[in-house]
């Protein structure tokens, strides 16, 4: 299903200066949605167009779903957000699970990478596309359970190393 906004929709109204909205965009440029399907006329002013608010806008919504559905069913996610943002709408392709993974663009950004693990091997994971230049960013794999425990009692916890291990050998931890 083509996912669109109501909000989108009869933004135009020359005498206001409003910008036109993407779908009057796309229908401007050839993809024959009916203007009437983008627009609710006010009460006392044929032909001029304004916001569509609430329930109006939701029913409005319906029909010009149908047709971009229809449009864009015969397309990939990506032939449709190229073919919309050549008309200067503001769009992405929302990409699964596999397709992140497998974006080599993403790769090369260091936003998926590959972890060693000990027990899993290797696998790829997603990590945060925000890098921040006083914040750098260096990929580890999680602990293994108790991997770490030695180490945080004996700088953080205060307890000596024949303490930890007095407490390994009566199993407390």
């Amino acid at each position: 299903m083509l996912a669109y906004s109501a909000a989108w929709l009869a933004i135009d109204d020359p005498s206001h200066g409003w910008a036109k909205s993407p779908l009057d965009q796309v229908a401007e440029q050839g993809r024959q949605l009916p203007a009437s399907l983008m627009m609710v006329e006010p009460s006392g002013r044929p032909g001029a167009r304004t916001r569509a608010h609430g329930e109006v806008a939701v029913r409005a919504a319906y029909p010009l779903g149908g047709v971009l559905e229809g449009w864009a069913r015969s397309r990939s996610k990506h032939e449709v957000m190229k073919a919309l943002a050549s008309r200067g709408v503001v769009c992405g392709a929302v990409l699964d699970t596999v397709e992140v993974l497998a974006n080599p663009h993403l790769r090369e950004r260091g936003v998926v990478y590959d972890i060693d693990h000990p027990t899993r091997g290797r696998f790829s994971v997603i990590g945060c596309p925000v890098r921040l230049s006083d914040s750098p960013f260096a990929p580890t794999r999680a602990p293994l359970m108790g991997e770490h425990t030695e180490t945080v009692l004996t700088s953080l916890g205060g307890f000596s190393a024949d303490e930890v291990r007095a407490l390994r050998e009566k199993r407390v931890i």
